[in-house]
């Protein structure tokens, strides 16, 4: 057996295990991917920037720090996800089960978390308390956006006209 052989022996031994679907893109994918997420990297910075310094100086509209950092995390990961779509980079050569597994791990997650709030709606001041959003709220919105990510994930896998 020569060593191109061996080389394409375990090269199939490795991708064609079942369960262990490595993704695999291409030069043009990595880069436009890179290029994106560096994207909503610096969208998610100059964002979190001005909602802290609005807090810290001007008006501090929600209870605390935390919960607007994670609403926005979630709609910068959606922007990335959306932007990856239509690019046509979300998906690589191979590996749409993992993100089929992804998106779907996704939806339950959210969908678990958000049943916790659901519980808290009736109160009367889940949405608003002393002039503040309360951090409840907004972390049962970035949950909702982290269901849609799911969504958006498996439409996009859908849409990419390949077996999921």
């Amino acid at each position: 057996m020569s060593m191109k052989s061996f080389d394409k022996f375990c090269e199939n031994l490795i991708l064609k295990a079942p369960g262990s679907e490595k993704e695999i893109f291409d030069e043009r994918q990595k880069i436009i991917r890179s290029g994106l997420t560096l994207e909503a990297l610096k969208v998610f910075i100059a964002v979190s920037f001005a909602n802290c310094a609005v807090m810290d100086f001007i008006y501090k509209w929600a209870e605390t720090f935390f919960a607007p950092m994670i609403l926005i995390l979630c709609l910068c990961a959606l922007y990335w996800l959306i932007r990856n779509g239509i690019k046509g980079t979300l998906t690589g050569v191979n590996g749409l089960y993992a993100k089929r597994y992804s998106a779907i791990m996704l939806i339950i997650i959210g969908s678990l978390n958000l049943v916790r709030y659901a519980f808290d709606l009736g109160e009367g001041n889940f949405i608003i308390k002393d002039g503040m959003i309360t951090s409840d709220f907004l972390l049962m919105m970035s949950f909702i956006i982290v269901i849609v990510c799911g969504v958006t994930t498996l439409v996009i896998l859908r849409g990419s006209g390949d077996k999921v």
